[in-house]
């Protein structure tokens, strides 16, 4: 265990170092001349031309960091060993050396996937890996406020057999959609992605499942997503994400901590503390926003259940 909290501290902290050369290479990689932004749908940080050679150069990186991540996986997977292993280095410096590629990148093509994909498509990935990780935690910590119910047995096979293929994918496709750039921002999602990727790298070991590790990667989104909205000009959405994003901690995350019921309680009461607070200051009319979030995230778990029951039914009717 002394190994694996070791290698996670050094990967933490090269986390926060390459967020820190991304702000030093920022001047050379924003040096390009971006289309105005026309709305939610238009992703601003991609140029106004789209370069065929350059797109080339990134879809076939991103297919290299997928499908060697598949590989590297896939062999430590074969290993049941609880530890951390050689195969979980070599994750870990094959997303290294991927990272560092992307800041190269960025520096000559500027352009990530975005050129090419909708917007909604890198945030719908981000979704689905935190809608995904509440469905396969009801089981231990509930979906709201504790409460636990049974859950199909075939739904929790489907998710652990290729939940870690799948957020994969995820992962890697949100880290090449975005050019390498500092705004604060971009900033928290490339060290959010960092941390995933050390997540990937740790899987076979206790840190992977680990519950307060796994609660504080869901909770960091509350800051991505509060400083990205933020730093949008005139949008005054940030409290949405957080406080959203806070209620999911509140009131289900919470739960998987292990901690006193005393504690759960006075938390949950902070938490309302504060956003009534912060709403009165703004506008109280406004408090709703708290849930739209939540409804969203919760109203795809049962989505997912219900897709994955029926995938399961039709594939046995074809055996």
């Amino acid at each position: 265990m002394k190994k694996t909290n070791k290698a996670l501290a050094i990967s933490i902290a090269v986390s926060v170092l390459l967020v820190i050369v991304i702000v030093l290479i920022n001047p050379i990689v924003s040096d390009v001349t971006l289309a105005p932004d026309s709305g939610a749908s238009h992703y601003y940080w991609k140029l106004p031309v789209r370069n065929q050679i350059n797109m080339i150069i990134v879809w076939s990186l991103f297919f290299i960091h997928l499908f060697g991540n598949y590989y590297l996986i896939r062999g430590r997977l074969k290993d049941n060993r609880r530890d951390f292993t050689q195969a979980n280095i070599n994750i870990l410096v094959f997303n290294l050396i991927m990272v560092v590629i992307h800041y190269g990148q960025s520096i000559i093509g500027y352009d990530g996937l975005a050129q090419d994909v909708s917007v909604f498509s890198s945030q719908y990935s981000v979704i689905f890996v935190l809608v995904t990780i509440i469905l396969m935690e009801i089981p231990r910590r509930g979906l709201i406020f504790g409460i636990k119910f049974k859950i199909d047995g075939r739904i929790l096979k489907v998710l652990y057999a290729t939940h870690g293929f799948i957020f994969t994918l995820a992962i890697v496709y949100t880290f090449w959609f975005h050019p390498v750039i500092a705004t604060i921002g971009h900033l928290f999602g490339f060290f959010y992605m960092f941390l995933l990727f050390i997540q990937l790298g740790m899987v076979k070991t206790q840190i992977h499942t680990n519950p307060k590790w796994i609660v504080g990667l869901e909770v960091l989104v509350a800051f991505h997503g509060a400083s990205v909205a933020y730093y949008v000009q005139n949008s005054s959405l940030w409290s949405m994400f957080f406080f959203g994003f806070g209620f999911m901690f509140a009131f289900t995350q919470v739960y998987g901590l292990g901690i006193s019921k005393v504690k759960i309680s006075a938390c949950q009461i902070g938490y309302l503390a504060l956003a009534f607070f912060y709403y009165l200051s703004v506008d109280i009319t406004n408090i709703h926003q708290i849930l739209w979030i939540p409804i969203i995230e919760y109203a795809h778990v049962i989505i997912f259940m219900v897709v994955i029951v029926i995938i399961q039914k039709f594939a046995l009717k074809k055996r």
